[in-house]
């Protein structure tokens, strides 16, 4: 992890950027990649000679859809994710404005970016914010997502649609300072496991609706390749670099930027996987 962390620290200190993955990223074609999600994916308000979406950056550095862009040397790359973002329309802050489904509308309105040929569309849910909302019903969370795969799935012209399961956060530090923190980590965890169930299930039965060569839909455990990532890493305390004991290469051995999101490490770490994801599909 600690070699990981170094090739992050090289690869964004010189230009142009080189990435080094095991496998050859350039055996998937990308013309355009597109994401769609929450705080997770959200690089925040960037400049874009298209648009600009987001609010900010939840880490300590880049995080996975930049990785991930660079890595596959895309042509075009487009983040409609925003922190907050529920499952449907809405935000944990607002109504009706930046949830996933909305970032997904707002997409699909702008023909001229329409994903085609050779495009990688990322779908990665709203669904924890829900939960952390109070959302109990899991239901509504899968009716959402199944709507918004339905509206991407016409849009999409032969390229690859991904969607990503929910990663389990029970063991974030966020929780451990909640209030009744141990009841909703066990909660939450079996929240999530009956989510992410219904989620490979929904992938499975859009695959069958829709012929591969038009739209390839896939589905990438999201939380798998988290808990792969922070398990050699603290992960009961979000780095600080108010210690006076503190060096800068100490951050590379924490799992988490604050109480919620992860550092730059495990954004790396789930790039890596994706590449290897998409080229081995």
């Amino acid at each position: 992890m600690f070699f990981s962390c170094f090739i992050i620290i090289l690869i964004f200190a010189v230009e142009p950027i080189h990435t080094v993955v095991h496998h050859n990223p350039h055996t998937v074609p990308c013309a355009m990649l597109v994401v769609f999600g929450d705080g997770l994916s959200d690089d925040g308000a960037e400049v874009s000679i298209h648009e600009s979406h987001g609010f900010l950056r939840n880490s300590n550095g880049p995080i996975w859809p930049e990785y991930l862009n660079r890595m596959l040397a895309c042509d075009k790359y487009q983040n409609y994710a925003y922190s907050g973002a529920r499952s449907g329309l809405s935000n944990f802050y607002f109504e009706n404005w930046s949830g996933v489904q909305w970032q997904i509308e707002q997409y699909t309105g702008r023909r001229p970016l329409r994903a085609d040929k050779d495009s990688i569309v990322i779908l990665q849910t709203g669904g924890l914010i829900d939960l952390f909302s109070g959302e109990t019903n899991s239901t509504s969370i899968i009716n959402n997502l199944k709507k918004s795969l339905e509206i991407l799935s016409e849009n999409i012209n032969r390229g690859i649609l991904i969607l990503m399961n929910l990663p389990d956060l029970s063991s974030a530090p966020g929780l451990k300072f909640a209030e009744d923190g141990p009841v909703i980590r066990d909660n939450f965890a079996v929240s999530i496991a009956q989510i992410n169930t219904q989620i490979r299930s929904l992938v499975l039965e859009f695959s069958r609706m829709n012929p591969r060569e038009k739209v390839d839909i896939r589905h990438f455990d999201l939380n798998s390749a988290m808990f792969r990532a922070i398990s050699p890493l603290n992960s009961t305390e979000p780095f600080s670099y108010q210690k006076p004991e503190t060096r800068s290469k100490d951050v590379c051995g924490y799992a988490y930027h604050d109480l919620w999101h992860p550092t730059t490490v495990v954004h790396y770490e789930i790039a890596r996987e994706l590449v290897t994801f998409l080229e081995d599909n």
